[in-house]
């Protein structure tokens, strides 16, 4: 996952970037990354939302119900949270909860005896039943649940940001990111879009974010991999829940997506377990997610190194600078310009030698110049 980082003093011009990659051959990335459990810990945040709207939805049921209950219910909806798919469920989940705990106001046929286990191992056929049972509207859970978060983002709007983090280092990954990265998640769009911007510092265009609403996620894949401007592009999508990277798996016309099941999100050991056993599926660690090459990893895969002459090389073509710039495609000058910019900026991302070295490439010619002519004047 680390092509999907640049280093954070580092900002490649577009023109150059595109050059070199229509050049070196190096057509780039594309990353489709899930929001919750991926980039952002929303985790305590849904699970207060959720009580809220069930309050307002069963406000009956919830007469009476001691304040250490609820404190209960938030807590297991915090284990209980790999199960969820969108957001409405957390509604469902919080009664639930509530009927396992009070017998009295029992209406499901599924709430004696169930446990948080027993929820994380049964969720998608008691979902239906409780849906059935409670005559529940499934758009209308969504309208609720959008708008109590929104009544708490406009009347206590640090409250709601400080019930949201982002996981270490994801921020950075995303910010400095030179692949082209979309946000498919089921959470409603403009939730995701505040928190990139109030928490990260990202602002992402409207069209990069595919939230509630946009369509199932292999729908957005199917979309998003037959756009023109993706053709020839890598393909990854990074989740957190594995029963939507095995509806992926299902669909042959998405076997060109690299599929990453990351293990800080929402989802429990034993699914870690099985994805780690899938040939389709690569387990991602945070580190993976968030670690960047020693001194810079782009889109085109260009590895900067001293050669043993003490010039900069480009790895992925095997030629010197000086080699570069003798091309007449245009290569030689943009990469030539790119050294710059790294020496410049990135000589802090490498060793002592090898940083002294970079720094003086440029000044060697004049340097040695200096030098005879110092030494020719201390003999007279």
């Amino acid at each position: 996952m680390a092509a999907v980082t640049v280093s954070s003093n580092y900002k490649i011009h577009r023109d150059r970037h595109c050059k070199i990659e229509r050049n070196l051959g190096k057509m780039g990335h594309l990353y489709a990354l899930d929001f919750d459990g991926v980039l952002c810990d929303t985790c305590g945040e849904t699970a207060i939302s959720a009580v809220k709207a069930a309050k307002l939805r069963w406000p009956a049921l919830f007469d009476g119900v001691d304040p250490t209950v609820e404190d209960w219910i938030v807590q297991q909806m915090i284990t209980v949270r790999p199960v969820v798919e969108t957001g409405y469920e957390t509604l469902l989940l919080v009664r639930l909860l509530l009927e396992t705990r009070v017998p009295s106001i029992r209406k499901s046929s599924v709430a004696e005896g169930l446990t948080v286990e027993g929820i994380l191992e049964t969720w998608i056929k008691l979902k239906p039943i409780v849906m059935e049972e409670w005559d529940e509207n499934r758009d209308e859970l969504i309208d609720l649940f959008g708008k109590v978060r929104d009544d708490w983002l406009q009347n206590d709007f640090s409250g709601w940001m400080e019930a949201n983090r982002f996981y270490p280092g994801t921020a950075d990954a995303l910010r400095f990111a030179s692949s082209k990265v979309y946000i498919v998640t089921t959470k409603q769009g403009r939730f995701a879009d505040a928190l990139l911007k109030e928490l990260a510092g990202i602002t992402l265009p409207p069209e990069r974010i595919y939230g509630l609403g946009t369509g199932p996620k292999v729908e957005v894949l199917k979309k998003l991999q037959k756009m023109p401007e993706h053709q020839g592009l890598t393909l990854h999508f990074v989740e957190d829940r594995l029963a939507t990277l095995k509806n992926v798996i299902k669909e042959p016309e998405l076997d060109n997506w690299n599929l990453y099941l990351v293990n800080w999100g929402f989802n429990t050991q034993k699914e870690r377990d099985e994805a780690a056993a899938s040939p389709r599926i690569t387990l991602l660690e945070l580190s993976d997610f968030s670690s960047e090459e020693p001194l810079l990893k782009v889109d085109l895969q260009i590895r900067i190194a001293l050669t043993r002459d003490g010039n900069v090389a480009d790895r992925s073509t095997g030629k010197s600078e000086a080699e570069l710039d003798e091309a007449d495609d245009g290569t030689g000058v943009a990469l030539h310009h790119l050294l710059l910019d790294l020496r410049r900026f990135h000589f802090r991302q490498i060793g002592g030698r090898e940083r002294w070295l970079l720094l003086l490439t440029p000044f060697l010619p004049r340097l040695v110049l200096f030098v005879i002519v110092h030494v020719i004047k201390h003999q007279k």
